[in-house]
Formats: structure tokens, C-alpha cells, sequence
């Protein structure tokens, strides 16, 4: 089939406008879920969409702490670019994860997003229980 075969368009394409169905949000809605095709879908903002997986909710979680860690220190992001050396504007992008415009953090980031927030991370490491002890503890 061509193009050529196609009917002309008798209507204009209509835009769908779905915002966030959580009571008092206006934010975009771009996640969707239905549980059937009978079943009309309804939207909601990343954060408030209830279907996240537990990788989801952790990135959520950081994000919003970081962006409480830069509040805190009183600085900008503009500023926190500066100082931990990354592009203008890409602590905005790392802030709005799960958005259009936001951004995910690689290994090269992270390190630089830290140091710009004066935060380090401690590895321990953890007591392993022997199997023994383990399967004694279940009897």
C-alpha cells in the first residue's frame, strides 16, 4: 500500500490531554495503565503513578532527597552544576527523573552529583550467616 492509496483526511488529528488523575496535581499525565482493552486507561504523573516498580521508587526516592540535600545547602542548580563540574542545567534534568526532560545518572555522574553535594558514600562490609545457622533458625 502507497501513500498515494490513502484517503484524504475528512477530520483534523485530535491531541489526547491526559493530566495527572490525583486529586490537586496538574502535572502532565504520561504514565498510563488499563488492566484490560475494555477498560478505559487511566494516567498519572511519575510520581504518583501507583504501578512502579521497586527500581522506580528508589530513583524516585533519591531524587527527592537530593533535591531536599540541595535545598538545605541553600544553593541552586545552576550553582550545584558549577560546582560539581557537570553541564548547566543537568542537575534540573537529574531532579526530574521519570519526566519528559529528566535525565538518568550513570556512573560518571553520580561521583560529580555527590561532591557537588558535599555527600559521600560509605561501603560496609556486611556479616554473612553462615547457611547452617540459616537453616537451623527455620526448623
Amino acid at each position: 500500500m502507497s501513500d498515494t492509496d490513502k484517503p484524504a483526511l475528512t477530520n483534523a488529528p485530535q491531541m489526547y490531554v491526559h493530566y495527572c488523575e490525583e486529586e490537586g496535581c496538574k502535572e502532565w499525565g504520561g504514565w498510563g495503565n488499563s488492566p484490560s482493552p475494555a477498560v478505559p486507561t487511566r494516567w498519572w504523573c511519575f510520581e504518583h503513578f501507583p504501578h512502579k516498580s521497586y527500581e522506580q521508587e528508589q530513583a524516585l526516592r533519591r531524587k527527592l532527597e537530593a533535591a531536599d540535600r540541595r535545598n538545605k545547602l541553600g544553593i541552586s542548580s545552576i550553582e550545584l552544576d558549577a560546582r560539581s563540574g557537570m553541564q548547566e542545567g543537568y542537575t534540573s534534568k537529574l531532579e526530574n527523573f521519570g519526566r519528559p526532560q529528566g535525565r538518568g545518572m550513570g556512573p560518571e555522574i553520580f561521583p560529580l552529583w555527590l561532591g557537588g553535594l558535599k555527600c559521600g558514600i560509605v561501603l560496609v562490609d556486611l556479616p554473612r550467616r553462615p547457611r547452617k545457622k540459616k537453616q537451623e533458625a527455620e526448623v
